[in-house]
């Protein structure tokens, strides 16, 4: 398969939104941005076939935790200390087709919220993002999950916390349920997500400067398009016949995708 424009284009605007966010949220708020994003920009050179990339711990300093922080006995000092780290792992092929189908074959993305006195832990918060296997390794359908699990989905703690034996939690319960129907993000829009919810447009100069560039809202448009476009279709579609909007557009939906997208079944 040749490479088609689409690839370069992803690593033309992942190029684009480096370049705009060093810019305005300086080295002191994201140290290794640089670094990373190339890493990832270099994949879109030298794959033909689909398009994958990993990305580990991209951090965030200086977040902003709001105003009820716990436990009530940290510090501002510790709090203003506050690093987010970001992980993701995403592979999928661009849709090549009419129908618009699941274009992920795998998806996770974590986020940790840490805070730390020199070398010692003292309490840390996850949340994962991620895509139920649709296969096992061998090639065999995964079961129907025992619980409600959408296809994409958001969820508290998980490993990253329930692994951890060194942190006291107080009385906080860390559960391996509920997992909440979350759109997938790729680099840009797991970025944006990050800004968007630690970081205050009104206190936040840099960030307010980022959101004034017409360029950057382009890029998000443009992800939100690649990733969301056939989530969000894929969704409305479980409900469109009873409302003869099933046409509108010409938009053809896979509908095992679709099904899958409210809660996963080997069945559909």
């Amino acid at each position: 398969m040749r490479k088609t424009g689409k690839y370069n284009d992803i690593g033309d605007d992942l190029m684009l939104f480096k370049q705009l966010v060093v810019k305005h949220m300086d080295h002191e708020l994201m140290p290794n941005l640089h670094q990373i994003i190339e890493s990832v920009v270099s994949k879109t050179k030298t794959q033909t076939e689909g398009f994958s990339y990993k990305v580990v711990k991209l951090q965030f300093k200086k977040p902003n935790l709001g105003k009820k922080v716990r436990p009530i006995d940290l510090t501002k000092e510790q709090i203003s200390n506050a690093v987010i780290e970001m992980s993701l792992d995403i592979d999928y092929l661009l849709p090549i087709k009419s129908t618009l189908d699941d274009t992920i074959q795998d998806f996770s993305l974590q986020i940790v919220i840490k805070i730390s006195n020199k070398e010692e832990m003292l309490v840390k918060s996850s949340w994962h993002f991620d895509r139920h296997p649709c296969n096992n390794d061998d090639g065999t359908k995964t079961a129907t999950p025992e619980f409600h699990h959408p296809l994409y989905h958001l969820h508290f703690g998980g490993k990253e916390l329930t692994e951890e034996q060194e942190l006291e939690f107080g009385n906080i319960f860390v559960l391996e349920a509920p997992r909440i129907l979350h759109p997938p993000m790729d680099f840009i829009l797991a970025v944006d997500f990050i800004l968007g919810n630690f970081y205050s447009k009104d206190e936040c100069k840099q960030y307010r400067n980022l959101l004034k560039e017409p360029k950057y809202l382009l890029l998000i448009k443009k992800a939100q398009e690649r990733m969301w476009k056939p989530f969000f279709f894929g969704i409305a579609s479980n409900f469109t016949r009873q409302y003869n909007l099933i046409n509108v557009g010409l938009v053809e939906v896979n509908s095992t995708y679709a099904k899958n997208l409210l809660t996963y079944s080997e069945n559909h």
